[in-house]
């Protein structure tokens, strides 16, 4: 075998080893954005729930620096179907709630 086969070879399984990498790569984390702030809420037990505007206050979370047009939830990384009532003013006010169904 010539010394170019050669070099051809390796450069062949280097560039398929570091494919193959790559394709492992993905941890399952994609969605998570680190220039954002999220919160984790414990679920208790499969139902519809409900996040009105005083829950969220008083569990610190800034209500008044949420616009409900851009609130997501995740579980396990997948995006969650949910219904944000009063979205329309792109504020989130006293009577605005998030909707949302929730398994353990």
């Amino acid at each position: 075998m010539t010394r170019s086969r050669f070099l051809k070879i390796v450069l062949s399984m280097l560039i398929t080893m570091q494919m193959s990498f790559l394709s492992f790569g993905q941890l399952g984390n994609e969605w998570f954005d680190s220039s954002l702030r999220y919160f984790a809420f414990k679920i208790g037990q499969n139902g519809v729930y409900r996040l009105d505007y005083n829950s969220l206050s008083n569990n610190g979370i800034p209500v008044d620096e949420i616009s409900p047009k851009t609130v997501q939830i995740f579980k396990n990384g997948e995006e969650q179907h949910l219904y944000v009532y009063g979205q329309e003013d792109n504020s989130f006010d006293i009577d605005d709630f998030i909707e949302f169904f929730a398994t353990k």
